[in-house]
């Protein structure tokens, strides 16, 4: 299969070629979005309104993608057709046969391009590759060439980032964009996300370590929060994601273990503060350090949802937390599996409780 990645499409888009397809997939959407602008700029129709066309590949019937081919260019010497989500495995093999025969008559006239957003595609290496997908992919190969858009290097992201910052207007050194990375993983789709906010939040739109290590802290405290919201209202699906989004910022489970312990802490304290009749100003001035620096909305939510569970569902939080700070402590178990271990376990009390 003729495959190239995202880094290196630029350049053979800047070489003489004779491509008639591409087949852009990958797990970053940041990447997949940029490769069709850089592949729709190669070509670019003098008339893009009628020979630029776009059409759903998960619902469109595959006569009309080959009429299109047939029809394109209209005005300009080239015609660019971009079918987005095609699911060759839904398809019959009828209309996968077909549309290999289309990419693989291609001549140059109209480019063919197929892109899938946040997919892995289904071939290649895996044991179990789709036949139809496989079948698709090497027609492409043949006359195009396939762009995998999956995570790649630290370097190459390192220049993502400073590029981007740079076409924002900002300024954002190597050495920072390290940090970067650093705090928050190398999925570049997220990474541009934070480097936007970053940006915004910066007067002089110079993008320092220190910034992104202030803005790094806040990000991971609030995360760790929703973590032990999500558990306490049961959505599982969604505490689970919330951890796989802290594993990506390359946090360490003793660390999101300490600060959803003060989740729980809090609870229970609010809980006491209840049945002593007390408000959130006097859980301050009582527990002024957990609560100073703006942090009186943490006294305030937990008094909010203490009512929600008995004493004794709290105390079990707090024991199962406890046991869980021992085992990180003193096993030599993979530490993020005993983290995972205490969300199943808070799942468990949930159920008992309800």
């Amino acid at each position: 299969m003729n495959e190239v990645k995202a880094y290196d499409l630029s350049a053979l888009l800047g070489r003489e070629n004779n491509h008639s397809a591409y087949l852009v997939y990958g797990n970053e959407s940041f990447l997949v979005k940029r490769s069709l602008e850089e592949i729709y700029s190669r070509y670019s129709p003098e008339f893009p309104d009628m020979d630029l066309v776009h059409m759903d590949g998960s619902v469109c019937v595959v006569n009309d993608i080959l009429e299109n081919t047939v029809m394109l260019p209209q005005f300009s010497s080239v015609g660019v057709l971009s079918i987005c989500d095609f699911n060759a495995s839904a398809r019959g093999q009828g209309d996968v046969d077909k549309l290999c025969e289309a990419v693989e008559s291609a001549d140059g006239r109209c480019i063919i391009v197929l892109w899938l957003l946040n997919a892995e595609a289904p071939f290649g290496e895996k044991k179990k590759a789709d036949k139809k997908w496989t079948k698709l992919a090497n027609s492409v190969s043949k006359n195009g060439v396939c762009v995998n858009c999956s995570t790649p290097t630290e370097s190459y992201v390192t220049d993502i980032l400073c590029s981007f910052a740079k076409e924002r207007g900002a300024v954002l050194s190597k050495r920072d964009a390290g940090k970067l990375i650093k705090t928050s993983g190398l999925n570049v789709t997220a990474l541009i996300g934070e480097l936007e906010k970053l940006i915004l939040l910066s007067p002089d739109k110079v993008v320092t370590g220190e910034l992104i290590e202030q803005m790094s802290e806040v990000s991971i405290e609030t995360n760790i929060f929703n973590l032990a919201k999500n558990l306490l209202w049961g959505n599982y699906d969604g505490a689970y994601d919330v951890l796989e989004k802290l594993y990506l910022q390359r946090e360490e489970p003793d660390r999101i273990l300490m600060i959803l312990q003060d989740a729980f802490v809090d609870l229970y304290r609010a809980k006491a503060a209840r049945a002593a009749n007390v408000g959130a100003g006097e859980m301050q001035s009582v527990y002024g350090g957990s609560y100073a620096g703006g942090k009186k909305f943490r006294a305030e939510n937990a008094l909010r949802d203490c009512t929600k569970y008995s004493a004794a569902t709290i105390r079990e939080y707090l024991d199962a937390v406890f046991d869980t700070a021992v085992k990180l402590r003193s096993s030599k178990a993979n530490k993020n599996i005993i983290l995972e271990k205490l969300i199943a376990r808070i799942c468990e009390i949930n159920g008992h409780r309800q």
